[in-house]
């Protein structure tokens, strides 16, 4: 990953609560606020985005037990779902924006630009790209007669596509959002992982053995911090193709095999997240990061998160979190989500937030935030107070 792809902000109109919503994306991104503020909605608009270069809207929509016409926002005047983000790839500022109809599944407007160059653009069943990156050889606007979910991007063969916009959409394809892992998913065995650890984390054990020998080695590594009797770590194949996750660990009276049905869930937990952060994905996502870790584990974790060369985004509801984190850091990548008046999800550095900046003059970044009584900040920013 010498030069990888960030996303550096992205705008959301009318996905569910997100609605005149932005965000500036930092390397490290922790979203933190009250149940019900959208922090969960932002990683799921971010999984929606890159199922757009997937295509099969159809079927995220059923994975997740969705109905399309439960995409728009409900407060809202317009049933189209807008979005445009904002990337940088090896310092490259690359621009994408697209206009999502929920009742065809595919973005019926779309443009991709570049330093003044449009690479891509979509309008009115039309289509036309950039062959080469010269502003005199974009293909003529031909008519849409193929059919698609989802961008464009998805169902253009790669052939004819240039290399900035093969480099956006594989990037785009391999954002992986773990959003609702569960020890029941994790537990499961599986034959393929098809380079995703799938819904809730129901791929792993046929992740992990995907990885190699060598990532494998350094997983059991870096889980030796927190479990030093760690020994191995390898998905055992069993009939039909299915594998299961297994882990091995030695005790003074020998060594004990233990399958993934017996193995703890914070054990698993971690190891999902581990995992992922030895995959191929250059953006990484998370909910509620601590959920299921011992909080003397945390410290380990937000270290390797930090340390890892991809794009993390993750929520939390723990001051613990923010405690690990130097108040550069902190003023950087923590992001307060809150509602609106209007009930429309929007978000805000936590610590440009006055009262917060000055209290972290004098306390550690958790200190500050478990000194803040949140449901009084956020009715300050709803009202448009100062805080």
């Amino acid at each position: 990953m010498e030069h990888p792809v960030r996303i550096t902000e992205i705008e959301a109109q009318n996905f569910k609560s997100l609605h005149k919503f932005r965000l500036q994306v930092p390397k490290f991104c922790c979203l933190t606020g009250l149940n019900g503020s959208g922090k969960s909605t932002v990683l799921q608009f971010l999984d929606f985005i890159a199922q757009q270069a997937r295509g099969n809207i159809s079927g995220w929509l059923d994975e997740r037990g969705w109905k399309a016409a439960e995409l728009p926002c409900k407060l809202a005047k317009t049933s189209a779902v807008e979005f445009a983000l904002r990337f940088n790839d090896s310092g490259k500022e690359i621009s994408w924006s697209a206009r999502f109809d929920y009742k065809s599944l595919r973005c019926v407007q779309e443009k991709i630009e570049s330093n003044d160059i449009t690479y891509l653009e979509v309008k009115s069943d039309q289509y036309a790209y950039q062959n080469n990156g010269n502003s005199s050889d974009r293909s003529a606007l031909r008519p849409i007669e193929f059919k698609y979910q989802g961008s464009i991007l998805s169902a253009l063969v790669d052939e004819k596509l240039p290399k900035v916009l093969l480099h956006l959409r594989d990037f785009l394809r391999d954002i992986e959002t773990l959003e609702m892992l569960t020890p029941e998913r994790l537990r499961q065995r599986v034959r393929e992982a098809n380079g995703s650890l799938g819904l809730g984390g129901r791929n792993l054990a046929a992740f992990i053995h995907d990885l190699g020998e060598d990532k494998r080695r350094g997983l059991v590594e870096s889980l030796q911090g927190a479990y030093p009797q760690l020994r191995h770590l390898y998905s055992k194949k069993l009939r039909s193709g299915w594998k299961q996750l297994r882990i091995e660990e030695h005790f003074n009276s020998g060594m004990l095999a233990t399958d993934a049905s017996h193995i703890n869930d914070g054990t698993l937990r971690l190891l999902a997240v581990l995992a992922e952060l030895a995959s191929r994905h250059e953006v990484v996502i998370f909910d509620e990061i601590e959920n299921g870790i011992n909080p003397e584990l945390v410290e380990m974790l937000l270290k390797e998160l930090q340390d890892s060369p991809k794009q993390v985004v993750l929520t939390t509801h723990s001051p613990l979190i923010l405690n690990y984190l130097d108040d550069a850091t902190a003023k950087e990548s923590v992001v307060f989500v809150y509602k609106n008046a209007h009930g429309f999800t929007q978000a805000k550095p936590l610590f440009e937030i006055p009262s917060l900046a000055e209290k972290l003059t004098v306390m550690g970044p958790g200190e500050a935030f478990a000194d803040t009584d949140l449901t009084t900040l956020s009715q300050q920013l709803s009202s448009g107070q100062a805080a």
